[in-house]
């Protein structure tokens, strides 16, 4: 049995600690030499190690706020485009139920009250339709579609009048469902909720974006449609005059709104601006950052694959000096 004297076991435990952190250092400046990045920041950066746990902290700021201005982006140009749609509807339908030279025979009465039934349901689609699955126009609540079904509204609204036959108490009865709080618009036909959208693209800094169906610029367009509609509906008891005088007002109420929703478009316009300039903004912060944190974390790569050589040399000796001693004893040496 070989025994070890104290002074043989201290010398033993002091090469298997020297090996050991041969192998330690062989491993990282290997690793570091792979990514071209320092694995042991403390102890790399020293003082300077504040420094960049700044720089990555307001990086990854950064990176949480432009995925936000992102999607700030896609939202407000959806909200746009849906709009752009909506306005075109309107301006479509009020230049034809304005229009001097067109008749007002029932036939015309019929035809453009068609028309006006298929913008209220194009409208509706636009508004109902989504991006990414999110409905966008449906306030803070984009889980569902914002309003109820074209048909199935219309049909909300023509019960809401049957008992009326006077021109002027309908348009006010359709009105008042569309744009009165409690009204039924509100209660029945909408889905979603008039919560405006607020998303964070700095600190300090937050786009607001409308809530879409529940704006009462768009509740109002809807009236002018649904009002247009209803001229045509045969269930209704109205006579020639009274469906004649409805496409009237329908159209005067649809050009009169063309301020209002162009001021709506032109808000949005306008929080696209925010949004790209803040996007610009962060994007520039984010380069010139990274560039910081690349320069402090950065390894020199000639430097480090020299150590590495001669830390290979130096595990090679210490491998080829433990196996000799491991050889020697005293019967060897008499």
């Amino acid at each position: 049995m070989t025994m070890l004297r104290i002074g043989d076991l201290s010398q033993h435990l002091a090469s298997l600690r020297h090996g050991t952190a041969l192998r330690r250092s062989l491993a990282q400046h290997t690793a570091e030499l792979s990514t071209g990045r320092l694995s042991d920041l403390p102890r790399s950066l020293g003082a300077a190690q504040e420094r960049t746990a700044s720089l990555s902290f307001r990086l990854g700021e950064i990176s949480d706020f432009l995925l936000s201005a992102r999607s700030a982006a896609r939202l407000s140009d959806g909200l746009q485009r849906g709009l752009d749609r909506i306005n075109g509807l309107r301006g479509t339908m009020a230049a034809r139920l304005m229009d001097p030279m067109v008749s007002r025979s029932s036939e015309q009465v019929a035809s453009h009250s068609e028309a006006a039934r298929a913008a209220f349901s194009d409208a509706t689609a636009a508004l109902n339709g989504s991006i990414g699955g999110r409905h966008i126009f449906a306030g803070t609540a984009q889980n569902n579609p914002p309003l109820m079904g074209a048909e199935a509204h219309l049909t909300a609204i023509t019960a809401h009048v049957a008992s009326l036959t006077d021109a002027a108490a309908v348009e006010a009865a359709v009105m008042a469902w569309f744009v009165e709080a409690g009204g039924g618009y509100e209660t029945s036909a909408l889905q979603g909720n008039d919560q405006s959208i607020h998303l964070p693209l700095d600190h300090g800094t937050t786009i607001r974006l409308p809530p879409g169906a529940a704006h009462g610029v768009v509740r109002k367009v809807l009236g002018g449609l649904a009002l247009a509609a209803l001229a045509g509906d045969m269930s209704l008891p109205l006579d020639d005059a009274t469906r004649q005088e409805l496409l009237m007002r329908a159209g005067q109420r649809l050009h009169t709104d063309a301020a209002s929703i162009t001021a709506l478009m032109s808000e949005i316009g306008t929080s696209q601006s925010r949004i790209e300039a803040m996007q610009d903004r962060l994007g520039a912060e984010q380069t010139e950052l990274s560039i910081q944190y690349n320069d402090d974390t950065r390894i020199d790569m000639e430097g480090t694959a020299t150590r590495i050589q001669s830390l290979q040399v130096q595990l090679e000796a210490h491998y080829t000096l433990v196996s000799r001693l491991s050889r020697l004893s005293l019967a060897g040496l008499s």
